[in-house]
């Protein structure tokens, strides 16, 4: 038996309905997908960015506390007790830098021969380094330094004889010259006389003999 237009009618909509029905769900399928996509990359993305802070946090807290470390150790040093308790190792640096000093700052020519001619080009940079070292101060900061150490070092050799051996330590303060302090002649109203006598009283001898 053919079917009636009603039937026809019915039937398409039931059809229509299904499939309305299966693209909802397609759609809601879909949209569900995206957004878990979306929020597995958010959750991604807050993760990274967490390991990069803790990591830059570790790194910072290294740095600092190695810098705390390291200013602990500068204050920690007691320079007067480690020459108290190493007063040979004192005075071997101090004598060392001093050299190191003297070799740097002496200025000397160093030739170098080639064939039997001088090479000049050594001399002039090595020698360029003692008026750089005087304007920069460095060479007066290694003295300072250096004479430190010395005369610390050797007050505590001193120190360690006459408390071994109090009669020789006695011996050797005695023997030891003292310095004589110098004072400097300070020209009086602009008089050369004054400000000069070695050499006023050395020209004197010459200028009676040339009066002669």
């Amino acid at each position: 038996m053919g079917q009636t237009a009603d039937q026809l009618r019915q039937e398409i909509d039931h059809k229509r309905d299904d499939a309305a029905a299966k693209i909802d769900e397609i759609e809601t399928r879909v949209q569900d997908t995206a957004e878990m996509a979306k929020d597995t990359v958010d959750q991604t993305m807050q993760a990274a960015k967490d390991t990069v802070d803790q990591t830059m946090q570790a790194a910072k807290d290294t740095v600092t506390e190695s810098v705390d470390t390291v200013k602990q150790s500068i204050e920690d040093f007691d320079l007067q007790k480690q020459i108290d308790e190493r007063p040979l190792v004192a005075l071997g640096a101090a004598a060392l830098g001093g050299f190191l000093l003297a070799g740097v700052m002496s200025g000397q020519k160093q030739q170098r021969y080639s064939g039997g001619q001088y090479d000049s080009s050594h001399h002039t940079a090595y020698g360029g380094m003692q008026p750089a070292s005087r304007r920069s101060g460095v060479e007066d900061t290694i003295s300072a330094m250096t004479g430190v150490l010395m005369g610390m070092a050797t007050d505590r050799l001193q120190g360690i004889v006459e408390e071994t051996f109090p009669e020789f330590g006695h011996r050797l303060r005695q023997q030891m010259p003292q310095p004589q302090p110098t004072t400097p002649t300070v020209p009086r109203n602009g008089d050369p006389a004054t400000s000069w006598p070695s050499a006023t009283r050395s020209a004197e001898p010459v200028v009676a003999e040339s009066r002669r």
